[in-house]
């Protein structure tokens, strides 16, 4: 099966996703906090771009999709805070995975509504794999939690979307993905330092407030490697991938992140692999499969 490059791009980008939730609980083993977390490798990622962001022509946008960018910027922090606040607020990790990831059912519904896409009968089959693979992965015998929680991890489910969407849409109207990467960072973490100044106020947990800079060597290589290849690399590949692979589909190939994060988990943080991880995954990579097999029959 032949597939384009653009959806390798996706593909790229989708399993380097998967080293989000992975890097994120190793920076967590290291001490780090939601704060740090949050913005250090943010800060690591745009550093590493000045040079080629100053270098490189043509890499500005027009005055007209700054709002966008500032949009994007606020959605990124959005999902960031829910991921973490949802399990803060009560609701289990298997519920808190399942919500966050009915990503592609929020992604269809938007594609067709705002970009008015076409959405085929295959991605309405894949999305319900998806949907199915991601039940199982969570495990659904500890679908459970606190309300708040359980609204805080559907509004990050929906922000992942407008993440999906918005990316695909700036991509889709020819703004550069190294543009798109760093001015909606930027102002994400313009949003997120916003937020966790005035946090303090509310809790006093380290755990999520903490700030520091005192880290070993070691701490600061995995910082960097996180900001560089977990997140910039990441959606470097995504942005240039939706140029031209419809949103649904890419919304639904980004659903290889849940694999890669519980195969790594498994390697090398001795997380056990389950029938229902077996399973969902496989369901994922057959919505994968269908909607990649389309293409190449196109």
């Amino acid at each position: 099966m032949k597939i384009s490059k653009y959806y390798w791009f996706v593909i790229s980008g989708a399993t380097l996703s998967g080293l989000v939730v992975f890097g994120g609980q190793v920076l967590s083993s290291f001490g780090l906090s939601l704060a740090e977390i949050s913005i250090i490798p943010f800060i690591i990622s745009l550093v590493v771009l000045i040079p080629v962001i100053v270098s490189k022509r043509g890499w500005k946008i027009n005055k007209q999709f700054l709002p966008l960018m500032i949009f994007y910027g606020f959605v990124e922090a959005i999902i960031i805070l829910c991921e973490f606040g949802a399990l803060k607020l009560g609701a289990s990790v298997a519920t808190t995975v399942f919500l966050l990831y009915t990503q592609p059912l929020w992604t269809m519904i938007f594609s067709s509504v705002i970009l008015k896409e076409k959405i085929s009968r295959q991605d309405i089959y894949a999305c319900l794999l998806v949907l199915v693979g991601i039940l199982l992965l969570a495990n659904p015998l500890k679908l459970q939690g606190a309300l708040p929680g359980i609204i805080v991890a559907l509004v990050g489910g929906l922000g992942l979307s407008g993440w999906v969407v918005l990316g695909s849409y700036a991509s889709k109207k020819n703004i550069p993905p190294l543009s798109t990467y760093f001015i909606s960072r930027l102002f994400m973490l313009i949003f997120l330092s916003a937020i966790f100044f005035i946090m303090p106020r509310f809790t006093q947990e380290q755990e999520i407030i903490g700030w520091g800079l005192n880290f070993s060597i070691y701490v600061w290589l995995a910082i960097a490697l996180f900001g560089i290849v977990a997140e910039l690399f990441n959606n470097l590949c995504y942005l240039k991938g939706v140029e031209k692979v419809p949103t649904m589909k890419a919304g639904i190939i980004m659903l290889l992140e849940p694999i890669v994060g519980a195969i790594l988990a498994t390697i090398f943080l001795h997380q056990p692999m389950t029938l229902g991880i077996i399973i969902g995954g496989a369901l994922i990579l057959s919505a994968n499969y269908l909607v990649i097999r389309k293409e190449d029959a196109k």
